[in-house]
């Protein structure tokens, strides 16, 4: 299932595959998404959240709604605000942005989330930023990667529209 709004993030999540890093969690796109987040670009911050998150804001803007979550670089901060906004889903959603952490009982937890692009029996397909061929949290582009269900052991944040 997919909403207007989840189409148009997976169209501008589309237009940012194949940015890569200049530098360790730096380069042009990404300064750009990280200071979106209020934070210096300089600190190196890992960015697949702030990448997703802009995503949601840069659709919501096109589709003239507005964003209801503050932005954060961080993925449980994120699921934990969409939790309070009713924004959160257990079921797999176009447009939604996939969340999965280290440890979910660990607020302060590392995590790595995408931005889900297509459902396929088990798995979803999700552009994600920070990631690589082999499907890193900690990697230096965006691209494509093919997740089993169960990788999403948070859920997806889903504004609707």
């Amino acid at each position: 299932m997919s909403t207007p709004l989840g189409r148009a993030i997976v169209e501008v999540a589309a237009t940012h595959l194949g940015v890569k890093e200049t530098s360790r969690n730096r380069g042009p796109m990404i300064d750009e998404w990280i200071t979106r987040m209020g934070l210096d670009p300089a600190g190196e911050h890992p960015w697949c959240m702030a990448f997703a998150w802009c995503c949601l804001d840069d659709a919501c803007k096109l589709m003239g709604a507005v964003n209801p979550l503050r932005p954060s670089a961080k993925v449980i901060r994120l699921w934990q605000r969409a939790e309070q906004l009713g924004l959160a889903s257990h079921r797999p959603v176009i447009g939604g942005i996939a969340c999965h952490v280290v440890d979910p009982a660990d607020p302060r937890s590392a995590g790595h989330c995408g931005v889900t692009t297509d459902i396929t029996g088990d798995h979803i397909i999700a552009i994600e930023g920070n990631t690589n061929e082999a499907g890193s949290r900690e990697g230096t582009m965006v691209r494509q990667q093919s997740r089993r269900l169960g990788w999403v052991n948070l859920g997806w944040i889903v504004v609707p529209g």
